[in-house]
């Protein structure tokens, strides 16, 4: 895993056609199409998770790097009087060596999938409010997925084609999308 800092993070991003929403300045979006995107939720039932949770950021990967990226970016820790679920992060982080003072995106080549697939499913498990939303952007910067405090995962896609393409690939897959 490398870390990235806020302003190398942002400065990529932006390469790629990544911003601010127009509508909404905690979000991300593709800045020429900021509202291309669909979601799907879960089954409700945990062992069906890990399968979606690799489908999805297995598509989205294509066999390359990712970079995760905090909701409004900032500190990756809460403090210790958080609530569990913060605790439960903290504890992942700090295992995995994510210094507590570290700001910007965490990085992770393929050959990490299991600290990635960590990381992705402690957030979507545990992460219960907005602070805990997560950016899984490929180093392609073909999409972005967002996990959700609600338990949705979010696709935001650069154009309407990729956003079809992948949600295709979904539905053949067996996770149709909510659009």
């Amino acid at each position: 895993m490398q870390l990235v800092p806020e302003a190398e993070a942002a400065q990529w991003m932006a390469g790629v056609g990544i911003g601010v929403h127009p509508r909404f300045p905690s979000n991300l979006a593709f800045v020429e199409a900021p509202d291309c995107q669909t979601s799907w939720l879960p089954t409700g039932r945990v062992c069906d998770l890990p399968g979606f949770l690799q489908t999805a950021v297995g598509l989205a990967q294509e066999h390359g790097s990712v970079w995760l990226y905090r909701k409004g970016g900032g500190s990756w820790y809460e403090d210790e009087d958080a609530p569990i679920g913060n605790q439960i992060i903290d504890r992942v982080l700090a295992a995995l060596g994510v210094p507590r003072d570290f700001y910007g995106a965490l990085a992770f080549e393929f050959v990490e999938w299991r600290d990635l697939y960590l990381v992705i499913s402690t957030f979507i498990v545990w992460g219960w409010s907005i602070g805990e939303d997560l950016y899984i952007i490929p180093a392609t910067g073909s999409c972005m997925l967002m996990t959700s405090h609600h338990g949705e995962l979010f696709g935001l896609f650069p154009t309407e084609d990729a956003l079809a393409k992948f949600e295709a690939e979904m539905t053949r897959l067996e996770f149709p999308g909510r659009r």
